[in-house]
């Protein structure tokens, strides 16, 4: 048996409409021990700007490997092989979507992230760590990786998202900014409007953002307008989130129930 600990719950039974897993673990591993912080994952998202993340295992992929390195030639016309170059792979990929319309502010627009898990790479790292007795069964081997590799995505993902830059939504305003400031002809009243408009919606966003951010607050979704500090892009909240990840674990093991007949 299992005994669940705090916030986690088996990563095989993660039911959310913002983190969808998809991992299909090998049979020799007890997957109902790795505990994934649902909690915990979907602060990350809000802070990250994620409306929703996906993480999937795959299977088939390529795996890092040697390469013999020749160094030399003997009279025979034989090659002498030196230290192998190792071809190392990475165990995990990710990516995002924003849709980001155009002349929309930054806080407002959300992400679609998936972090792709390369389970053979895992695998094989597994089983050549002298740390985890080449035991490729380890649920503690399994842990840490997958805590390893969703905390890397997420962060790559959320710092992506945040410090993107939205051109089409700067360069509208900064055009406006130059005609009212007389840089070019043709100021008018509706420029002015227009202008004044978007302003308002960037630099009152102190306001708004924080209204939203104490009104969501403990919520497990997105809702409307980020708080941050910065304008358009946020560092602040990317740097928070890359603080974040880099100190909480969000997968951990589940210790096991010993009963006592």
């Amino acid at each position: 048996m299992t005994e669940i600990k705090g916030d986690l719950v088996p990563i095989t039974e993660v039911c959310s409409p913002i983190v969808q897993v998809s991992i299909p673990f090998p049979d020799w591993v007890d997957s109902d021990r790795i505990g994934f912080n649902l909690k915990r994952v979907h602060r990350l998202c809000r802070i990250g700007g994620i409306r929703q993340l996906s993480i999937i295992g795959e299977s088939g992929e390529e795996t890092s490997s040697s390469i013999p390195m020749i160094v030399g030639m003997n009279e025979q016309g034989g090659a002498y092989a030196g230290k192998a170059k190792i071809k190392e792979v990475a165990t995990h990929m990710d990516t995002f979507n924003s849709n980001t319309p155009e002349a929309t502010p930054h806080a407002v627009i959300w992400a679609n992230g998936s972090i792709n898990l390369n389970l053979d790479e895992i695998t094989q790292r597994i089983r050549g760590g002298e740390r985890w007795n080449n035991n490729a069964r380890s649920v503690d081997a399994w842990t840490h990786y997958l805590d390893k590799t969703v905390r890397e995505g997420i962060s790559s993902i959320g710092w992506n998202h945040l410090t993107h830059v939205n051109k089409e939504y700067f360069m509208s305003t900064y055009m406006k900014f130059l005609i009212l400031s007389g840089v070019t002809n043709g100021a008018s009243l509706a420029v002015t409007h227009q202008l004044l408009l978007d302003f308002s919606l960037t630099y009152s966003y102190l306001c708004i953002r924080f209204s939203h951010y104490r009104d969501c607050k403990g919520k497990s979704g997105p809702d409307g307008t980020r708080f941050s500090l910065s304008w358009d892009r946020e560092y602040d909240r990317a740097i928070l989130l890359k603080l974040l990840t880099k100190t909480q674990p969000v997968i951990e093991q589940i210790p096991e129930i010993t009963t006592l007949d």
